[in-house]
C-alpha cells in the first residue's frame, strides 16, 4: 500500500479537518486544562470564526468534547480522556458496517471477484472478532471505568 505523508494529528482523527484535529490535539495536550475559544484561536492560529464552527461540527459528530462554564461565565471547552477511544469505536463500527456492505453483495459469476469479496469478508471478520476481544479484555479490567473516574 501507498503510504501518505500526512499530518499525524489528522491521521489519528480520521474524518475531521485539519482545524477539528489541532484543537482536539491541543485540549489533549494540555488536559486537565481547558481552553475559551479566544485562547485556542491564539494558540492555533486560526480565527475564532473557524474554531467555533470546527467546535459545532465536533460535538455534531459526536466526538466527546466537555464544555465548561467557568467562574468569569467564559466557556471553555476541555478534553476528555475517552476520546482517543472513541475513535477506536469508531473504527469498529465502521468496520461492521463494511461488513454488513460486502456480505450483501451478491455472488456475480466471475469466479476471480468472488474470491476477492469472499477475502475482504474474511479480513472484516477477523477484524472485528479481534476487536470485540480487545473490548472484552478492556471491560474485565476495567479500564473503561478508570477513564471515566476522576479519582484515578
Amino acid at each position: 500500500m501507498k503510504t501518505l505523508n500526512i499530518e499525524d494529528k489528522n491521521v489519528a482523527r480520521r474524518g475531521l479537518n485539519s482545524i477539528s484535529s489541532s484543537i482536539l490535539c491541543l485540549l489533549y495536550e494540555i488536559y486537565p486544562g481547558a481552553l475559551t475559544i479566544s485562547q485556542i484561536s491564539k494558540k492555533l492560529n486560526v480565527r475564532e470564526g473557524s474554531i467555533k464552527s470546527s467546535i459545532r461540527k465536533i460535538i455534531a459528530s459526536g466526538v466527546p468534547l466537555e464544555k465548561i462554564n467557568d467562574t468569569d461565565a467564559q466557556l471553555k471547552f476541555k478534553s476528555n480522556p475517552s476520546e482517543p477511544i472513541y475513535w477506536i469505536i469508531k473504527e469498529k463500527q465502521s468496520a461492521i458496517k463494511m461488513l454488513e456492505i460486502i456480505s450483501d453483495i451478491p455472488e456475480n459469476g466471475n469466479s476471480h471477484t468472488n474470491g476477492k469479496r469472499d477475502i475482504n469478508n474474511r479480513i472484516y471478520n477477523e477484524y472485528i472478532s479481534t476487536l470485540n476481544e480487545l473490548f472484552d479484555k478492556w471491560t474485565s479490567l476495567r479500564l473503561f471505568d478508570q477513564l471515566d473516574n476522576e479519582n484515578y
